[in-house]
This record gives structure tokens, sequence and C-alpha cells, in this order.
């Protein structure tokens, strides 16, 4: 069964540029602020929040909540200043237009891309927001203009393939992560996403292999620890899989994706009551993951918890989970017909 990682809506909101070299944090810049120039100033914060929204990519990722007010805090403090270029306060808008976005204030979120595309219509970072915003279909067309606006953008690569395995294009997908990774074989979410992409095609030993890159680059990658943990399920390698996964769960306990991935990966290996309390966490966290749903199903079943098992299935299909859907429309499906 392919499952694709449950992560894919926070990783589409990737930094827009790679991690530059810091300046001094803005709050520290008091004592020197007088001296330096307000343009100068502005281009310091908008480095200052352009770095916090690259070093908190994951929606989960400790403190990310916390570094997106800020970049929210900096880039309002920016839009304050008089004497503005028209590109840095295009760019302090499509800053605060990504951090919003993460916070889930979309409606403002829009009115900053709105405003700084009608500033500067190819602005990368702006582009590169609007995108975020959009259904995946849009996201492409939006995306494929970033990066005619800076062929060089890995971000906007990366993120147009992300749209493209949500809308079910998995080869243009993976040129466009092959693309990505070629722009920026240091950037450890370039072969997480990959990764996703080669697991959703069924090439788990490819997804394992880069999950496995991005945590040579990032040690504390949770979201490749569970990615690779999934991949190594695939291969049938459950030690190794549960070591991930452990790892993933260690680093963030709350994680829903590595929580039904572990439950997912018990369930494979014959252990359906070590399986279930993850799936049972996992739906606490997030009582509209549809895969939980799927996977919970499947574990009380062959707990031999038909009614409940099939309640669960019932759920996910109801929740629009195509895998559920084809496994419904055989044995699954007949064992759950007693109790209709």
């Amino acid at each position: 069964m392919v499952r694709l990682s449950r992560c894919l809506s926070a990783l589409l909101l990737a930094a827009a540029l790679a991690p530059l070299a810091l300046p001094q944090p803005v709050a520290a810049q008091t004592a020197s602020s007088q001296q330096t120039p307000q343009p100068q100033l502005a281009d310091l914060s908008l480095t200052w929040a352009d770095q916090l929204l690259a070093d908190s990519t994951l929606a989960e990722a400790p403190g990310s909540l916390q570094k997106w007010q800020e970049v929210v805090r900096l880039t309002t403090a920016v839009l304050q200043q008089p004497g503005l270029s028209a590109a840095q306060r295009a760019q302090a808008q499509a800053l605060r237009a990504r951090a919003l976005t993460r916070l889930g204030e979309r409606d403002r979120a829009w009115a900053d891309v709105r405003a700084a595309l009608r500033l500067m219509p190819r602005h990368y970072d702006a582009l590169v927001s609007r995108g975020n915003l959009e259904t995946p279909r849009d996201a492409i067309t939006t995306y494929g203009q970033a990066i005619r606006a800076r062929p060089g953008g890995y971000v906007a690569v990366m993120n147009r393939g992300l749209a493209f395995l949500d809308s079910g294009d998995l080869r243009a997908a993976l040129a466009d992560l092959d693309a990505a990774v070629a722009l920026a074989p240091r950037v450890a979410d370039v072969y997480v996403n990959r990764a996703l992409i080669r697991g959703a095609l069924g090439d788990d030993a490819g997804a394992a292999a880069d999950a496995s890159r991005a945590l040579a680059i990032q040690p504390q990658d949770s979201q490749a620890y569970d990615v690779r943990g999934f991949a190594r399920t695939g291969l049938g390698d459950y030690p190794a899989a549960l070591a991930d996964l452990d790892a993933a769960l260690r680093l963030r306990p709350d994680f829903v994706n590595a929580l039904n991935n572990r439950c997912w990966l018990n369930y494979r290996w014959g252990r359906p009551a070590a399986a279930l309390p993850d799936c049972d966490r996992a739906l606490v966290l997030d009582p509209q993951f549809r895969d939980a749903y799927d996977s919970r199903g499947r574990v009380r079943l062959a707990l031999e918890d038909v009614a409940g098992g099939c309640r669960d299935l019932r759920r996910s299909l109801e929740l629009g989970n195509p895998e559920t859907r084809r496994d419904f429309a055989g044995p699954l499906g007949q064992r759950c017909a007693s109790t209709d």
C-alpha cells in the first residue's frame, strides 16, 4: 500500500531562500540603530525575518509558532518605516504573507500577496507566497512564474513538484524534485520531499536513501526519520523502521504522521496490539486524519473487533481515502458487509 506522508501541506510552505549567514538579531541592534540608515536597517530586519522562516519550515517544529509571530512583528515594523523602496516593501509583504499563511491567517496573507504583486508583479518571494495559498492546479502555474522570475530559486521548483504530487502527476513531481536537488544539494528539505515522491512511486529504496541524505545534512530532522521509517516499513526492514519512527517521536512526541506510521508498521509486523495505541493517539490529535482511520480499522480487524474496525474504515471512506475505497471493493468490504 502506498501512503503519502501527512505533512505535505507543511512542507509546501518551505522557505523561499536557502538559509543565509545571520545578521545580528534586530532586537539587539538598538544601540547602533540610530547610526544605521533606515533602508539598511530594513534590509537587516528582512534578512533576519527570512532566516526565521527558513528555520521553521515544519508546522510541528518546536518554536515555529513563536518564529512566525516574530516574522509578522518584524515585517510589520519594516512596513511602518519611511522611505522604503518598492522592492523592500514587496519583500516585507511577501515574508509576512508566508508567516501569516503558517499561522492560518489566510485572508491577511492574501492581502499582503496582492499588495506585493501590485508593486512588483514578478517578485519571486511574493509569487512563492501566492503559490502557497493556492490550490495545486493554480499553484503549479504560479510557481512556474516564480521559476521564470528567478531560474535558480530552488524552493519554487521544489514546491511546484509538491503541487504536481498533490495533483497526481508523479513523474512531473519527480522531475521538479530532481531539479531542486541539483539546485540545492546541501538542503535537507529537497531530499525529504523527493523521498515522499519516490515513496509514492513505489521506490521505497530510493525514498530511504533520500531520507538518509537529509539526515546526513540535518541529523535532528524528525520529518526525515518519519519518511525513512515509512520507506523501511515498505521494504520489510521492520526493526530499522521502528528505530526511525521512535527517533521521530522522541524529537516530536505529538508528530501525528509518525504516530500513524508506527501504528502501520506494527500492523504490518503482525503486532496489532502494539499498533493500536499509536493510531488512537493520532486520532486524538487529528480527528480528521483519514489514513489513521484506515490504519486503525485494519488493526481492529486483526484484533477481531469487526464492528470497530469497519466503523473506522467507513469513516476513512467518508473522508475520501482512495486506498480504503480501493480495498473496500474486495475482501475488506466483504468482511464488513455483515456489520451493515
